[in-house]
């Protein structure tokens, strides 16, 4: 799969996350924010609105608007070995 950006229309709508570009209509900027997101069918869990939902935040809200473009999230990064505890919370090499 490609890592560059792709339209909107060839993202998968199968709840897969990916990272998607939408428009940013505010007072501060007319440019193009970018965030983790699924698309959801109105059958997904009896929503009664099919779109783009952004993953929820703090609150739990999720938020629907209509994306440009899209591409997959990055592989995570590989975990460190971290030094293990001992009984005393010295840590050992």
């Amino acid at each position: 799969m490609s890592d560059q950006w792709q339209p909107i229309e060839t993202a998968p709508r199968d709840g897969t996350t990916v990272i998607v570009a939408f428009p940013l209509y505010n007072l501060v900027s007319n440019g193009l924010d970018v965030t983790a997101a699924r698309y959801r069918s109105a059958t997904f869990l009896n929503a009664d609105v099919s779109g783009w939902v952004q993953l929820p935040d703090e609150r739990g809200v999720e938020t629907i608007w209509p994306p440009t473009h899209w591409q997959p999230l990055p592989n995570p990064p590989q975990a460190e070995e971290a030094p293990l505890p001992t009984s005393a919370g010295e840590e050992t090499a």
